[in-house]
């Protein structure tokens, strides 16, 4: 009983100090154009790229749990009722209808990081209409299309080498204009020489192409949804311009299953930009060596717990819970360019002796003969790493050590 006490009493401990951090964000010059209605001690704050008249992007870490957001663009806008689609370079894009004028309520799984970009949207060209709908044009005998009640369609092709080919009702595109397929397709059994295709056919007259998503050519996990995604332009010359998407497959035996196929005027995409735009030569030292000790001489000491929550245990540092990733590289530019992506923690390396069989460490050996021991090299790699991080004097920069072969070093100390 005294552990549940204790663990309800460290939840509600860590639930305040969220509150806290979150309002901290709100007061301490972050975007009032993004507001974090689940607050979480390991969200990074948001930052946002792109705020126009045509869309509305910005990027977010939420490596805690899943997050909810609410937006307040200045230049783009935001109606009531009309629906726009939310794109993201990791997860799963989605439609969502805004609820107020200027505001829209957004939520983001459980990501590392990832860039979204929130643009308005037309209709759903597929809305409505049900795989029973859909026509078996090729491939009806020996192969079977199922469509279940939680509206997905299951297809099961036993003919070998046979073309099997699914194809909506016809629908109205426009000439010039750039289209947007996608739908979750999943692999339920195949071969190694099985494959199925998601595309598109459009026509005008006697002119007609084909576009296909290729990446089901290649196994998959079994079970497990994948988004299939197809771009593609009308030509603007094309006059009354149909098309129908389909699925097909010409291949072994395979069983697979799709579902939520959506066809619409393509939207702004987003791309997984770098959080830092630049090359490393833009991220020098912050500080010369020779005031690194000085500093921090005047600087109170850290506290550092091993603190234990439900989903395992964190690193709590001067009373802040800290990512428990960190940089564990050499390159001090690449360093800060972590430290101002809000990884305060990084990994140092430190060697025992200079060789280990064939392969020589440019570093200084710490130990030299029994009994006999030189860490000066502890001194020069905290050094080179301290040069780089902007706030380490300040108690903000923290240091885990790794030490290489570990047990040779227990061993011989």
């Amino acid at each position: 009983m005294k552990d549940i006490r204790m663990n309800r009493a460290m939840r509600r401990h860590l639930m305040m100090v969220g509150v806290l951090l979150s309002l901290f964000f709100r007061l301490s010059g972050a975007d009032a154009r993004i507001q974090l209605e689940t607050p979480s001690l390991l969200t990074v704050p948001p930052h946002i790229r792109t705020d126009s008249k045509r869309k509305f992007e910005f990027g977010i870490d939420t490596p805690a749990g899943a997050l909810q957001i609410t937006i307040r663009p200045k230049h783009f806008s935001i109606r009531k009722g009309k629906n726009y689609w939310i794109d993201c370079s990791v997860q799963k894009p989605y439609v969502v209808t805004a609820e107020r004028d200027d505001m829209l309520n957004l939520r983001l799984e459980h990501l590392p990081y990832q860039y979204v970009v929130v643009s308005e949207t037309g209709d759903n060209l597929l809305s409505g209409v049900s795989f029973r709908e859909w026509d078996v044009a090729k491939g009806k005998q020996g192969n079977r299309a199922d469509s279940l009640p939680d509206g997905s369609l299951v297809v099961k092709k036993n003919v070998s080498r046979s073309m099997f080919r699914m194809e909506s009702p016809e629908m109205s595109l426009e000439a010039g204009k750039t289209y947007y397929l996608t739908m979750e397709c999943r692999m339920e059994k195949f071969d190694y020489n099985s494959y199925f295709f998601p595309g598109v056919q459009i026509s005008s007259g006697e002119k007609s192409m084909v576009r296909r998503d290729a990446s089901f050519y290649f196994p998959h996990i079994p079970g497990k949804w994948v988004l299939s995604y197809l771009r593609f332009t009308v030509p603007p010359d094309w006059k009354h311009v149909k098309a129908r998407v389909f699925l097909a497959s010409d291949s072994t035996p395979v069983s697979f299953a799709v579902r939520n196929p959506d066809l619409r005027q393509c939207p702004e995409l987003a791309t997984n930009w770098p959080r830092h735009i630049g090359t490393t030569s833009q991220y020098g030292p912050a500080v010369s060596e020779k005031n690194i000790v000085p500093r921090l001489m005047n600087h109170p000491e850290y506290t550092a717990s091993v603190v234990r929550t439900d989903s395992g245990p964190m690193l709590s540092i001067n009373g802040r819970l800290e990512i428990p990733t960190g940089y564990s590289g050499e390159n001090g530019s690449v360093l800060r360019m972590f430290y101002e992506a809000g990884y305060r923690l990084h990994w140092v390396s430190l060697d025992m002796y200079a060789g280990y069989y064939y392969r020589k460490f440019s570093k200084l050996p710490m130990w030299l003969a029994d009994g006999k021991f030189d860490f000066r090299q502890i001194d020069r790699e905290l050094s080179r790493r301290l040069c780089y991080a902007t706030d380490a004097s300040e108690g903000r920069q923290y240091t885990g050590v790794h030490l290489c072969h570990g047990a040779e070093c227990l061993r011989r100390f």
